[in-house]
């Protein structure tokens, strides 16, 4: 009898003991929780993307959900999802979550810090907590490479938005942020010293500070049917041409994406700050 009683037991509590993960149909709803659910060797179980979602090719012909902010929720619920990944800022992952009674979890994405949370805790519901920690692990050594390697700083101002043909309702990379640290790592002094994450400056910052290099980060620029070329055509007409040699137009997605590939960008942003021109 006491053997029945231990057996109907370990069958109730067989769920919670099993080595299993829990969830099989994931939607991430962005780019880099995509990228890091891949990464720590889950692909398999994700069943719709966000509609820019590039890497990695296993997922690349998916149903695609829609955008930050702005997921289509028809196409979600017909996925019949049991985890839905979000960024803490995303209001509407929030009320499609509630109305729907969708078991959702949502993560900070700012910081290198944040990222490495993000990933330490997506490996927890996926049951891949040793895979997490050994990302998370080659992300610092490869950081703490990039960092080593650095010959000397270089005063860098990053532009993240402006007008083309001119640098009207300009923006750049302020502090606080993924990229910047990413930029300290690399070799880079931010020339925004504001406590802005992303600002709006107007032309004089060029004047007052200086910078030995400019990066332009343009991810989105085929799809607005433009080239580096023609970014770089405003350059060379800018100030006389006075920064010819120090930019740097920047096309790759992965420049911008918090995901387990931010070694990659540390490594390209070093890079391009050592093949510039003095």
């Amino acid at each position: 009898m006491r053997a029945c009683k231990g057996l109907l037991l370990l069958l109730l509590l067989s769920p919670f003991l099993s080595s299993t993960p829990l969830y099989k149909r994931v939607v991430p709803l962005s780019p880099a929780l995509t990228e890091m659910v891949a990464a720590l060797g889950e692909g398999g179980r994700i069943v719709g993307v966000p509609t820019f979602t590039q890497f990695p090719e296993e997922v690349k012909r998916l149903p695609r959900i829609g955008v930050f902010q702005n997921v289509n929720t028809e196409v979600l619920l017909s996925l019949h999802p049991d985890l839905i990944l979000a960024y803490r800022e995303d209001v509407k992952a929030r009320n499609i979550c509630s109305r729907y009674k969708l078991e959702c979890r949502f993560f900070a994405h700012k910081t290198l810090q944040d990222i490495q949370e993000t990933i330490g805790g997506i490996g927890a519901l996926l049951g891949r907590t040793k895979e997490a920690k050994g990302l998370n692990d080659r992300i610092r050594r490869g950081l703490g490479e990039v960092k080593k390697s650095v010959p000397r700083r270089l005063r860098v101002l990053v532009v993240v938005d402006r007008e083309i043909g001119s640098f009207q309702n300009l923006y750049v990379l302020g502090r606080g942020d993924f990229l910047s640290e990413l930029l300290d790592l690399a070799g880079g002094e931010n020339v925004y010293t504001g406590g802005l994450t992303y600002a709006r400056v107007s032309q004089e910052i060029f004047y007052t500070s200086k910078p030995d290099r400019i990066i332009e980060l343009a991810p989105s620029l085929s799809e607005r049917g433009l080239t580096p070329e023609r970014l770089m055509q405003d350059w060379e007409r800018f100030q006389g041409g006075v920064y010819r040699g120090r930019v740097s137009v920047v096309t790759d997605p992965l420049a911008v994406i918090p995901g387990p590939r931010v070694v990659e960008t540390a490594r390209l942003l070093r890079r391009l700050l050592r093949s510039l021109k003095p």
